[in-house]
């Protein structure tokens, strides 16, 4: 099973820049701001705003940072924080199932803001990731470039070889576009060796449950490895209670070694993952695993 493998290009550029596929905002760990954002400075507009962004509350986390690059429209990092907030709110769009055209102007808006980034500073590490994977997820014929985008990620980490994103998106570069599965799995074994050594930030920590993922993912749907996917898929879902994927993904390698009754329980909670966020991308690749797991009648489905 490939779940989600309709989910179109811009969608998936999206979804994809920090993550494997996010998990809904929340909004419990965010205190809202009654005070008018003109009486705060920049400093603290963008303070806020990566408070939000890391409570996953990409809703509020987006104004704060439009009004940064408003303020200051050269700064990098303002402009690369804006871009990735507006990806991770599409992806949710998408998975709620907005159409292409939809998505396409703020798709645009995402590469846009991150050239701006990279033309204001070069050397702006935020700015070159996401421009980096956008370049390996759009056709060539839109500007796309899997070696340039391998040529990128490569000078981050030359940078700064403990950059824990740009190795977890050189490894799934090298799975997903150069079918490498061994380098890729280098790449993303690397990350986790890392995020053992030393104390991670907050958003390094939020984000390390999708190279997890992306390790099972590559042993279960590449290597047809399900017994090696499990425990990287396990970790996934203990990291992201929130992904659909995770579960969807964690109950087929539990059905193939015959752990059915765990299988069952993640496909259950994959459906009340969807449902109570109204994720509409998933409903084939859920009556997908309730067929193979003899649930479509427990599950209501047809």
């Amino acid at each position: 099973m490939k779940p989600v493998t309709s989910l179109c290009l811009y969608a998936i550029l999206v979804s994809i820049l920090f993550a494997v596929f996010p998990s809904h905002p929340s909004y419990a760990d965010a205190a809202k701001i009654t005070t008018p954002i003109n009486d705060f400075s920049v400093v603290e507009i963008f303070k806020k705003g990566k408070e939000f962004y890391l409570a996953q509350n990409y809703i509020d986390a987006e104004p704060l940072f439009q009004q940064c690059v408003k303020l200051e429209p050269k700064n990098a990092e303002y402009l690369s924080w804006l871009a990735q907030t507006i990806a991770f709110l599409l992806a949710d769009q998408a998975m709620k199932g907005a159409s292409n055209l939809t998505l396409l102007p703020e798709a645009r808006k995402v590469r846009e803001l991150y050239q701006k980034a990279i033309d204001a500073d070069p050397k702006n590490e935020r700015a070159r990731l996401g421009y980096a994977i956008i370049l390996r997820d759009i056709p060539g014929i839109l500007g796309g470039s899997i070696k340039k985008a391998e040529s990128i990620l490569k000078g981050v980490i030359k940078d700064n070889p403990e950059n824990i994103f740009a190795l977890h998106h050189l490894g799934t570069l090298y799975i997903r576009k150069k079918n490498d599965c061994q380098k890729g799995l280098e790449c993303l074994k690397k990350v986790i060796a890392i995020s053992q050594k030393k104390v991670l930030s907050p958003e390094e920590k939020l984000r390390l449950g999708a190279t997890y993922h992306a390790l099972g993912k590559t042993y279960l749907e590449e290597l047809n490895d399900a017994s090696q996917a499990v425990p990287f898929l396990e970790k996934a879902a203990e990291m992201n209670e929130d992904s659909v994927l995770a579960f969807l993904d964690l109950a087929e390698a539990y059905r193939i070694e015959k752990q059915i009754a765990k299988a069952k329980d993640c496909l259950l909670k994959a459906v009340k993952i969807s449902a109570a966020h109204e994720y509409k991308r998933f409903d084939d690749d859920i009556k997908s695993s309730a067929k193979k797991l003899n649930m479509k009648k427990e599950l209501g489905l047809s």
